[in-house]
């Protein structure tokens, strides 16, 4: 094995899964160098092409069809593809059908969404995915189950990673430069696109319900609005109007721009507390919540799956439902522990590092490696569609 093909968004799209296989790509190279990489970019935009990339618009069937010949005569090992609906065209991500259908190489499937409950269209698709893919990655135990129960699938085909972090340095926020003058400033920090899943709403409400509690306190707000969500600009105005509802124009700060790894860390470690208040239980990873841990922050998160898997008493709050009031809860909760935050921190960061790249890519050419042994015949679909 010396060439693998990954399938992805790439930087410098900003989003969560072009990091991932940035990253993912990077500590494979630093680690085992006498690999190749031929990465194939899956493109909203054609103007950000990259000339060393082989490129896919993502909404345009004929691009996947270049693209499974070029891997098919090509001397690549294995397919790398990173799975999530939105990113293999509108509207539930078909077009990766193409792929899973022609491709004549290995696949390995990272699944950054793992649901229970599928729409029927998407149900297919993830059927698909399981049953082609020789080896499929997930971010929790539970997602694994989920599959295993559902799909009927072979253990040994499923396989536990961590989300992947940087390893980090401890560091309190004290000694950030940010909170020099600060100290008594209660500090939150939120991170992620602005669009009505990352629920920054509901938690600006649990703030307006402790305000006459917790004393002076500051929620930083960082996400531009996601490039392809239509709705991102609206429910900022939302955020806005419960932030003048509330006379909070001088409690929270947005940060509206994607950013880099270094600059988003050192705003984490700024942080006393870090706030998940994701709206939908099915989400089923979070780069972001790896990171907070690796940072070492107590984190409090509504009950979302990727949080329930990663989250205990000795790292931070999950709060009982998705209601603010319940936030609220959590958020009092974890102030009452403020004798143990370091403690915590500490936890953290120790947990954090144990998720670092340097591992994650351990399990990753493992994977590669037992995808390729155990290959077989590629999979008949019309015996599946029948079911």
């Amino acid at each position: 094995m010396n060439k693998i093909g990954i399938i992805s968004t790439c930087l410098p799209t900003q989003c969560g899964i072009a990091t991932y296989s940035d990253d993912l790509i990077n500590y494979l190279k630093i680690q085992y160098p006498f690999l190749n990489f031929h990465q194939f970019e899956l493109s909203f935009n054609p103007k950000t092409n990259n000339s060393k990339r082989f490129v896919i618009r993502n909404y345009q069937a004929e691009d996947y069809i270049k693209a499974y010949e070029f891997i098919n005569s090509s001397d690549i090992d294995l397919l790398d593809i990173q799975h999530e609906f939105k990113i293999f065209g509108k509207p539930d991500g078909e077009n990766i059908n193409i792929l899973l259908e022609n491709v004549t190489k290995p696949i390995v499937t990272t699944l950054h969404t793992v649901n229970i409950e599928h729409p029927k269209n998407r149900e297919s698709i993830f059927q698909k995915i399981i049953i082609r893919s020789n080896l499929l990655f997930v971010f929790s135990e539970y997602a694994k189950s989920c599959i295993i129960d559902k799909y009927n699938v072979e253990e040994s085909k499923i396989e536990v990673i961590p989300h992947g972090t940087p390893l980090i340095p401890f560091r309190l926020p004290k000694e950030i430069q940010e909170r020099k003058y600060s100290q008594d400033v209660l500090i939150f920090v939120s991170s992620g696109y602005m669009r009505e899943t990352k629920g920054y709403d509901m938690a600006i409400n649990a703030l307006n319900k402790l305000k006459n509690i917790i004393g002076n306190f500051h929620y930083y707000i960082i996400g531009a609005d996601h490039p392809q969500n239509e709705t991102s600009k609206i429910y900022r105005k939302h955020i806005i109007e419960l932030i003048n509802e509330f006379d909070f124009q001088d409690k929270i700060t947005f940060i509206n721009k994607f950013l880099p790894q270094k600059e988003l860390i050192e705003l984490i470690q700024m942080a006393d507390v870090c706030l998940l208040p994701y709206s939908k239980k099915e989400q089923s990873s979070s780069g972001v919540l790896a990171l907070m841990i690796a940072c070492g922050r107590p984190v409090i998160a509504t009950p979302f799956q990727f949080a329930d898997s990663q989250i205990t008493e000795q790292s931070g709050i999950i709060s009982e439902t998705f209601l603010p009031s319940d936030f609220a809860k959590g958020i009092l909760t974890l102030i009452k522990r403020k004798s143990s935050w370091e403690k915590i921190m500490h936890y953290n960061h120790t947990l954090g590092q144990s998720w670092n790249w340097n591992n994650v890519v351990k399990q990753y050419y493992q994977g590669y490696e037992k995808a390729i042994i155990g290959y077989g015949n590629k999979v008949n679909y019309s015996a599946f569609d029948s079911r």
